[in-house]
């Protein structure tokens, strides 16, 4: 049966392999929230925990240190460091960006280990909690934990508000005896994978513990998941989805919304572009509060990361900008990752930054692969 959230909300997973690509929407009431993509036979690197050697200093930042470390792909790769790690150094790191656009990846000396409840920090110490968890149910949650979840640190998700004690305490064993795994490895070579990167099905199911149920666009999508995952995939059906079909919206470079406005996406070198337009004598204000709405969804649906830069209507009055900053705080507020907003200039101009995971929709999919999906080839 399907999961319900505190609000009632039923929430469930569809997925679907198309060519060499597997695809996972996140359904809640009835609506597509949350869309993820990866590559099957070149999977995103990002998450996954892997055996570096550091190569030279870099330079030293506000928290810690930068080095150029080996990961095993043949490129120098950045990695953040909260202290100084000398040249020839074996350490574990985590992938927190994949090789782009002639760039090398990137990672952190500091990995996390991501699981419904929890987020362990092996390097780090103590227990908190997630910004978006409630004081009121996070600090006698952490009182009954603190001194039960053993060495490192841990951070108590939102998710973590509706779970057992218990079962968070198992989870917690869980994802320390995965670290103990990876360090257990004797002298491996730089690149060996301690703890593998999560699929797009995984990251899921971590990020919305209330996900009951699993549906498979096929058998060929069944197998796949079946192969893949675990146990922890919750009750899973075959047949056809409404997936395939809103993957088509998704991958078109405009996007309707309200009654008279788009968005056009634009993917350059450095960043998104997205473009607000309307019709001409649409009031601007009323446009844009529309606009970033759809914007806010978007970037979830689209697993849109980096910095997009948005053209929204001019506005004149500081005022009506605020508005549409707090408009877009409001429809942010549940997007698993983090999102930095700029102001919005007098001329319409706005920054932002969301966390990339993985690669963007429609850098995985295949419009005309999944347009043969739905119509049944």
């Amino acid at each position: 049966m399907t999961a319900t959230s505190r609000a009632g909300a039923r929430a469930s997973l569809e997925v679907l392999v198309q060519g060499s690509a597997v695809i996972a929407g996140l359904r809640v009431a009835g609506r597509l929230e949350r869309c993820l993509a990866d590559r099957i036979d070149r999977p995103s690197r990002v998450g996954a925990i892997v055996a570096a050697r550091v190569l030279r200093r870099s330079r030293r930042t506000g928290g810690g240190a930068l080095v150029l470390a080996d990961l095993g792909d043949g490129r120098p790769a950045p990695v953040a460091a909260s202290a100084d790690l000398v040249p020839g150094a074996a350490v574990w790191v985590e992938i927190t960006a994949d090789p782009r656009d002639g760039k090398a990846a990137e990672a952190t000396a500091d990995p996390a280990l991501a699981g419904r409840w929890l987020v362990h920090r092996p390097r780090g110490r103590g227990l908190t909690a997630s910004a978006r968890l409630d004081p009121a149910v996070a600090e006698p949650l952490s009182a009954v934990l603190a001194d039960r979840l053993g060495d490192g640190g841990w951070v108590l998700r939102r998710a973590a508000a509706d779970a057992d004690p218990d079962a968070i305490l198992a989870e917690a064993a869980a994802l320390a005896a995965r670290w103990r795994d990876a360090e257990t490895l004797a002298d491996p070579p730089p690149g060996t994978v301690g703890v593998p990167a999560p699929s797009p099905v995984a990251r899921l199911l971590a990020d919305h513990p209330t996900i009951g149920a699993v549906r498979a666009e096929d058998t060929v999508s069944a197998a796949w998941l079946r192969a893949s995952m675990d146990d922890a995939v919750p009750a899973l059906s075959v047949g056809r989805t409404d997936l395939a079909a809103e993957l088509l919206d998704l991958l078109a470079a405009e996007q309707e919304f309200g009654e008279d406005g788009r968005l056009s996406f634009e993917a350059t070198r450095g960043f998104m572009a997205v473009d607000v337009d309307a019709a001409a004598l649409a009031d601007p204000l009323r446009v844009n509060l529309a606009a970033v709405s759809a914007l806010a969804r978007a970037l979830r649906l689209r697993n849109i990361g980096g910095l997009v830069a948005v053209d929204l209507l001019k506005l004149t009055r500081a005022a009506d900008r605020r508005r549409v900053l707090a408009r877009l705080a409001e429809a942010l507020a549940d997007d698993p990752e983090t999102v930095r907003v700029g102001a919005i200039s007098p001329l319409g101009l706005l920054d932002l930054t969301r966390r990339r995971r993985g690669p963007r929709l429609d850098e995985v999919v295949d419009g005309a692969a999944v347009r043969r999906v739905e119509d049944g080839g």
